[in-house]
């Protein structure tokens, strides 16, 4: 499809003049019943000498706007949570794509050194993912899963069942938002990236559309014929955009220009689309951006230290909690309840070349001293005439 003869040579020519080089945002504005229209290939529109959207002369942001909408991006809460849900296992051949790379999203910093707190999802059923949802409030949901169009001709994605995993249930659009939505209890919706498994191109377009008119602000999709590089490069650019605040669309544009550049096939690069609401603004801040720029440093002096336990990112976990935490309440005590204090590990493993001083050096010292690491109370201590280990600190 040429611009030019949808919008006129003319016009095309002065709408690039008054870019002046400069980036254009290109929205494409469908109402969702015009399913037409959603499903031809908008990504390949060409002014009869480049793709727009690779074109690195004139960038060219193409965007898929759904009217009369009115759901909204939230402000990003700190860390950036990231739900990850795989219909099925890490060993299914369909989803290897998607699932390769979660690892190296989950480890993720941009140059500020922002990262996102995440969780995984592994065969997961729609009730399932709502309790997952209730209990971690995620800020964006990353679904891995086959989708497909049913007898009526409507998009739909495969979760396992409830009570046999080996048997996959569909379900459209509006059943996996009313999940979302009653797990959020009224609050705005998050983000959805979908990594999808389909043969035929135009599920996604259709299923983006319908998550959109259904409330979800914005869709990120990965489909088609995809190999691992081309994935890990799109979804690492538009999580790095979205810890830092860029653009969306410039994210997904960029993304497809890096797979021209590396000579990804045409299959890849206009594979991936971006679907949004009409009044969602597509560049993400933070709620507490102060709060952000504090974890990033003290995440930086964390890795940068030369602490034997550099590398022991559970203590880095646990002590981001405690610091988003502060000033609030504190959980209740139980007193009947046994408590692991602290060990303080004073000499390393005798006759070992190389030391140990984590969880494995850890658990030698409970099975050693087992009643020097728990809380007792005084009245059993006399009883039992013992005293404080002085390796509790």
């Amino acid at each position: 499809m040429c611009i030019r003869d949808r919008l006129g040579d003319a016009a095309w020519q002065t709408v690039r003049q008054r870019a002046a080089g400069a980036a254009l945002d290109l929205h494409l504005g469908l109402p969702a019943t015009a399913v037409e229209l959603h499903s031809l290939p908008w990504e390949l529109l060409h002014d009869g000498q480049e793709f727009l959207c690779l074109d690195t002369q004139q960038p060219v942001n193409l965007l898929r706007i759904v009217r009369n909408t009115t759901s909204m991006m939230s402000p990003l809460p700190v860390p950036v949570r990231v739900l990850f849900v795989l219909a099925g296992d890490f060993s299914d051949t369909a989803l290897q794509e998607g699932a390769s790379f979660l690892a190296l999203l989950r480890h993720l910093r941009t140059r500020d050194n922002l990262g996102i707190n995440s969780r995984v999802l592994v065969k997961t059923s729609l009730p399932a993912l709502k309790d997952a949802i209730q209990s971690f409030q995620p800020s964006v949901i990353h679904l891995i899963t086959p989708a497909a169009f049913d007898s009526a001709g409507q998009p739909f994605i495969s979760l396992p069942d409830r009570f046999n995993r080996a048997t996959m249930q569909r379900h459209r659009a509006a059943d996996l938002v009313k999940a979302v939505r009653d797990a959020f209890l009224g609050a705005p919706l998050p983000l959805m990236s979908l990594h999808l498994g389909s043969p035929r191109a135009d599920v996604a377009p259709l299923l983006a559309t319908s998550l959109v008119a259904e409330g979800v602000p914005i869709v990120a999709v990965l489909a088609g014929d995809l190999s691992n590089y081309a994935t890990r490069l799109f979804a690492r650019g538009a999580y790095e955009a979205l810890l830092s605040g860029q653009s969306l669309a410039a994210a997904c544009a960029e993304g497809r220009r890096a797979f021209r550049q590396m000579g990804i096939s045409p299959q890849a690069w206009s594979g991936p689309l971006l679907v949004a609401s009409a009044t969602s603004p597509l560049t993400p801040i933070f709620a507490d951006a102060n709060l952000a720029q504090q974890l990033a440093g003290l995440d930086l002096q964390y890795r940068q230290s030369s602490s034997i336990f550099c590398d022991r990112f559970q203590l880095w976990d646990s002590a981001t909690a405690a610091f988003l935490a502060r000033g609030g309440p504190r959980a209740a005590v139980r007193p009947n309840r046994p408590a692991v204090l602290a060990v303080g590990v004073t000499e390393p493993d005798p006759g070992v070349g190389a030391p140990r001083y984590g969880q494995s050096r850890f658990l030698e010292e409970v099975g050693r001293y087992p009643r020097l690491f728990y809380k007792t109370s005084a009245a059993r201590q006399r009883s039992r005439g013992e005293s404080g280990g002085g390796r509790i600190s």
